[in-house]
């Protein structure tokens, strides 16, 4: 038999192998058990570090909470007040967030699609209290710098409590969809957050309103999304609002992963 004979027997039994052949189950080996334990180490540090950053802001709630309580006392006066109930409302998309997270890919998706409604809906409370400085003003009846930093410590609060919360639905959403999901959504977030606190500065409106008074406010939003020229303050506040938070929200996110890779070289 010649060498090219032999050539072609080859080629032909080859493609016959290749046709008949049919694999009924394919069985992906598993990780190896380093692999398994890098992850796991790597999801509880996550986990402690997210439960650090709770206990002290839940632990400079109680201050803040003290400081305010300090300034009834002072001046037999609930001025401010509102700010404890502010600080309450930007607490529940945080705890929204983290109940979601463990319901996202259960077999409840009404009570996730209830959760995440609730995160959507009080979010924009966090970055809110920002805009609680336009209370400011001297009283005299306490110094203007104890009221400065009552409410520069309820503003950076909220703010934190903001950034965790969208850090938390930032990372499950770039687990389960793609990346360009993920941002869009947040950062579509962060805009509608924006506005949101234009409606509630400006035309004040609450997150509660959708359920109870849900058409005077379509009436209002719809106004200034059919003529926005029209509505100068509503351009500039959603924009600086949105430029301001996006910005700290990307920085955060860059430090985060930071941290995140930084711990994966150590281990």
């Amino acid at each position: 038999m010649s060498w090219g004979r032999v050539s072609e027997w080859f080629k032909e039994h080859a493609w016959k192998v290749c046709v008949r052949a049919t694999v009924p189950r394919v069985r992906i080996p598993p990780l190896p058990p380093v692999f398994y334990r890098y992850n796991i180490y790597m999801k509880r540090r996550v986990e402690l570090f997210l439960r650090q950053i709770l206990g002290l802001l839940l632990f400079f709630s109680a201050v803040a909470t003290a400081m305010l309580a300090g300034r009834f006392v002072i001046t037999e006066s609930t001025r401010l007040g509102f700010l404890l109930w502010n600080l309450m409302l930007a607490w529940i998309p945080t705890a929204a967030a983290l109940w979601f997270i463990p319901t996202g890919r259960s077999r409840r998706p009404i009570l996730s699609i209830f959760l995440l409604l609730v995160w959507f809906l009080f979010l924009p409370n966090t970055f809110y209290i920002l805009s609680d400085f336009i209370h400011l003003r001297s009283s005299g009846d306490i110094n203007v710098l104890y009221d400065v930093v009552l409410l520069f410590s309820y503003a950076v609060l909220g703010f934190a409590l903001g950034l965790v919360s969208l850090g938390v639905m930032h990372s499950w959403f770039r687990r389960t969809f793609s990346e360009l999901v993920s941002a869009s959504f947040i950062y579509g977030t962060i805009f509608l957050c924006s506005f949101a606190i234009y409606l509630g500065r400006y035309l004040r409106w609450n997150s509660w309103d959708i359920v109870t008074n849900p058409l005077g406010l379509l009436v209002d939003i719809s106004d200034r999304v059919v003529a926005p020229l029209d509505h100068p303050k509503t351009l500039s506040t959603t924009f600086i609002f949105f430029v301001f938070i996006a910005l700290t929200y990307s920085s955060f996110w860059w430090l985060a992963h930071r941290f995140s890779s930084l711990s994966s070289r150590e281990v």
